[in-house]
């Protein structure tokens, strides 16, 4: 795999000048993993997870940015930080989608497993600017073939 030396070097003045000497990351950090457990873990509500969700876009978009790093050990934390709130906002999406309880996870306001609608996988994935969530075949071959796409702002 070859790598355009132009990108390494922009990719890496991204990330030196993200170490100010300050270090912002861990209570944004702790705020997400709180959020998570509290309202995506095992037990879901619509209200919970679109309130998640708006609190992680806001957090991409308005506080992510500005992350800093004392130094290279807070510019991990700054990465994983994004990493997850990028994560978390897919998760929440994805649970917020899924309109009923299966396994493990159990949505207070669909208490019930639906076989013939959601025995399949959610998709999300780029396209541009815009992050498209679609549902894929069924896990089991049925005769229900329905698809749905939904367009997700973030």
């Amino acid at each position: 795999m070859k790598f355009d030396p132009a990108q390494v070097k922009e990719e890496r003045d991204r990330l030196t000048a993200r170490i100010t000497g300050k270090d912002n990351a861990g209570p944004i950090l702790n705020e997400v993993r709180r959020r998570m457990w509290d309202c995506v873990s095992v037990v879901r509500r619509e209200e919970s997870l679109k309130e998640t969700l708006e609190v992680l876009l806001r957090i991409k978009k308005e506080v992510v940015p500005r992350l800093e790093a004392k130094d290279f050990q807070g510019l991990l934390r700054v990465l994983f930080t994004e990493t997850a709130v990028r994560l978390g906002s897919l998760v929440t999406l994805s649970a917020l989608l899924r309109r009923e309880s299966r396994g493990t996870h159990y949505r207070e306001d669909f208490p019930r497993t639906d076989h013939q609608r959601w025995n399949q996988m959610i998709r999300i994935r780029k396209d541009g600017e815009q992050t498209l969530a679609s549902l894929m075949d069924p896990v089991e071959i049925d005769d229900f073939d329905e698809r749905e796409e939904v367009l997700f702002h973030g």
